[in-house]
């Protein structure tokens, strides 16, 4: 799955659109970004035998590449 959140694709498209023959930065997802995502993850998985932090590891895995 390569799903990115939608504040980061926001931020991405403006950067695209200022900068077009830049090259493209990575952009640091916060810890709240993270939180969020585990979170999501964790309702869609329910029931689940796995732990908070497998879901936290998830996410930033995610999103952070």
């Amino acid at each position: 799955m390569n799903w990115i959140h939608p504040v980061f694709k926001l931020k991405l498209a403006d950067y695209l659109r200022k900068n077009k023959n830049a090259p493209v930065k990575r952009i640091k997802p916060n810890l709240q970004d993270i939180r969020e995502l585990a979170y999501l993850k964790w309702e869609q998985a329910q029931p689940s035998n796995k732990s908070s932090e497998d879901f936290w590891l998830e996410a930033e895995k995610e999103l952070i590449g």
